[in-house]
């Protein structure tokens, strides 16, 4: 397939037809366009590199990841004679704007001779490291990314957090018809996945909340019914539930400025809704913390996470069902929406 060519053209679900015409249906907050998919060229050198910042987070920042090496490899494998891998998603007819998303593939087995397949390796290998060595899950990632036998292949992808889901199953397709025809890559053992994810229940207060509107519901009836003494104490109990909520607020506030690591236990909202059924079908799994901003607690930031899924090879079947999932989990999903 032609680096140079678009590559697929990809109309919304949404609709927005021509010939709906009813002015009840029209939405001025939504705009329907048309996605084309095209091969990454130099000029999405800078906007590859910001997706990788959102990907990587705090790490991006701090150096414990060369951007840079990475960015230059999409474009690499785009204009290799041999691969020709890669796809970026822009708005159709405009070319020279900035991609919304990016695929792409890295070799990262041992003998691999790129830099981003060393970068790469050297960042989870450190991300593992770090963790308990008593995980099985851990030590099993471990034992891949040093092994001289095995070939895990990471597809690095990211993409704008408002790109319909839709856009999804025909990004991977793509790049896995590419890995296929490409000699030096596939041959791969595992398939090895990351994404960023965030504590869905870091800012949950549910409860408190509940308690606090029916505090308020009990005071409003107490005042109605003339109870002076009963709104007093029903207003004291909601003024203390409040209290409550912000001390344990200040806690949770103070607990992620300091970057404090979560646990595989805890609820984890998704970026990207395929991570759900990569994580199904994975064989290891392990959940990072990203050292939070300095000024995470200021703004109420949720504490966030890198995940790294590894998906073994099984004769590509995994591969070929999970896009197959993703179509039909996605299908029909709503068209990006400008606010």
């Amino acid at each position: 397939m032609s680096n140079n060519a678009s590559k697929r053209k990809a109309a919304d679900d949404g609709g927005g037809s021509d010939s709906d015409d009813s002015s009840s249906s029209y939405d001025p907050s939504v705009i329907n366009v048309d996605f084309d998919f095209q091969a990454p060229s130099e000029i999405d050198f800078q906007a590859i590199k910001r997706l990788l910042q959102q990907l990587f987070y705090t790490h991006a920042a701090s150096g414990d990841i060369d951007l840079s090496v990475l960015a230059q490899h999409v474009l690499d494998m785009a204009a290799s004679a041999e691969a020709s891998l890669g796809t970026v998603i822009k708005v159709e007819g405009d070319e020279d704007m900035d991609p919304f998303a990016f695929i792409s593939a890295v070799d990262l087995s041992k003998a691999t001779s790129s830099a981003a397949g060393r970068e790469l390796t050297k960042y989870f290998q450190a991300r593992l490291a770090s963790s308990s060595s008593s995980l099985p899950q851990s030590k099993a990632m471990q034992d891949l990314f040093t092994s001289a036998s095995a070939r895990p292949l990471l597809v690095l992808h990211e993409r704008m957090i408002n790109l319909p889901p839709a856009t999804a199953p025909p990004l991977y397709r793509m790049v896995m018809d590419e890995v296929a025809q490409a000699k030096d890559l596939s041959e791969y053992t595992h398939l090895v996945f990351f994404s960023r994810v965030f504590s869905s229940d870091a800012f949950s207060d549910d409860d408190d909340d509940d308690d606090d509107g029916e505090g308020e519901e009990e005071n409003g009836r107490d005042r109605a019914r003339g109870e002076g003494a009963g709104g007093k104490r029903s207003a004291g109990a909601t003024r203390a539930k409040r209290r409550k909520a912000q001390a344990k607020q200040a806690i949770k506030n103070e607990t992620i400025a300091k970057g404090a690591v979560g646990t595989e236990d805890e609820e984890m909202g998704l970026f990207h809704p395929e991570d759900a059924l990569i994580a199904r079908r994975a064989a290891h799994t392990h959940t990072f913390r990203f050292p939070a901003p300095k000024d995470a607690a200021k703004d109420f930031e949720a504490p966030m996470f890198g995940r790294i899924a590894v998906v073994a090879r099984a004769r590509d079947n995994n591969m070929a069902q999970l896009i197959e999932e993703m179509q039909a989990a996605f299908e029909g999903t709503a068209p990006m929406a400008v606010e």
